[in-house]
């Protein structure tokens, strides 16, 4: 990548914990994010980071591993996001249908996000610390 030109990369990592990763369907781990961030350091390659906060089965303790894996990777920017889109028809709008959330009815042209009742509450405003302490975080 660095001898074809490549100067930044987005490395979507979405959790700093497995479960999560699991639950969310990313087809690697904790341990493959941090090889590869390592790699792109070691090539000088600037690296933006993504978080995927609050899906199904997020926690407190999940939310804590997320955040500890972006601050020890110190990407050059980092992008929070508090909760996951649904759309209609997937597993996700059946189970926030089944947890009292709005109707997967609202279609592509209203968006719906899903954050896990276990962080609802505190999440956003987590998030929202974190940022303000960390330059170069954005929501």
């Amino acid at each position: 990548m660095k001898k074809a030109g490549c100067v930044e990369v987005s490395l979507g990592f979405e959790s700093g914990s497995d479960r999560m990763l699991r639950r969310l369907g990313k087809g690697f781990s904790v341990a493959d994010v941090r090889r590869s961030s390592r790699l792109f350091k070691e090539f000088e390659i600037r690296q933006t980071g993504f978080l995927l906060l609050g899906g199904p089965g997020e926690d407190r303790a999940s939310v804590d591993a997320s955040f500890a894996l972006a601050e020890a990777l110190q990407p050059e920017g980092m992008k929070v996001a508090v909760g996951v889109r649904v759309y209609p028809g997937t597993p996700l709008a059946r189970l926030a249908a089944a947890e009292g959330l709005p109707s997967e009815e609202a279609g592509l042209l209203e968006s719906l996000f899903y954050v896990s009742a276990a962080v609802r509450d505190w999440l956003a405003e987590r998030a929202k610390e974190e940022v303000r302490s960390h330059p170069g975080w954005r929501l």
